[in-house]
C-alpha cells in the first residue's frame, strides 16, 4: 500500500514527465520561459518536499550512490560556472532569452528531482508507468513536430 507521501512523488514525477508534452500545445507555447521554469521548480519542490516528508516518516534517508550522480552535479556547477562569467548573470540565471540554456535553479532543481528519483522510486511497477508515460510523452512530441513539418 502507498503513502500518501508515495503517491504525492509518483504524481509530481509524472507530471515532470508530462510537463514538455503539455508546453508544445498553443495555450502553453506561448509563454515566458519564467513560467515553464516555474513549472519544473514547482514539481521539483513537490517532489522534494515528499521524499523529505517521507524520510521523516519512516525515520531513514536512503541514499544510494549513481553512477551518474557524479556527472549530474558536474552538469550543474558547469552551468552554475557560465551564469557567473556570461555578460548578464541576472538573465543567464533566470534563463530570459528564448536560445538560452537552462537556468541554474532549473538545472539544480531537475539535479534534485534525479537523485529523489533514483533513490525512491521503490518498484519495478512504478518504473515500468513512469516509462509509459515518457513514451506518451515522447509520442506527443513527435507527432506534434510531424505536424509541424507538413
Amino acid at each position: 500500500m502507498l503513502s500518501l507521501t508515495d503517491k504525492l512523488l509518483y504524481a509530481s514525477l509524472v507530471g515532470l514527465v508530462l510537463l514538455p508534452a503539455l508546453l508544445i500545445f498553443p495555450p502553453f507555447m506561448e509563454s515566458s520561459d519564467l513560467m515553464k521554469q516555474a513549472s519544473v521548480i514547482f514539481l521539483g519542490s513537490l517532489i522534494f518536499l515528499a521524499w523529505i516528508i517521507r524520510s521523516i516518516l519512516i525515520k531513514t534517508i536512503r541514499l544510494t550512490f549513481s553512477i551518474l550522480l557524479p556527472l549530474c552535479i558536474i552538469f550543474v556547477i558547469i552551468i552554475g560556472i557560465s551564469t557567473i562569467f556570461s555578460t548578464d548573470p541576472i538573465a543567464s540565471l533566470l534563463a530570459l532569452r528564448s536560445a538560452s540554456p537552462p537556468s541554474v535553479i532549473v538545472a539544480a532543481m531537475l539535479a534534485l528531482v534525479f537523485l529523489v528519483a533514483t533513490n525512491q522510486i521503490i518498484s519495478f511497477s512504478w518504473v515500468m508507468r513512469l516509462i509509459g508515460v515518457a513514451s506518451v510523452t515522447a509520442s506527443i512530441i513527435a507527432l506534434h513536430g510531424l505536424i509541424a513539418i507538413s
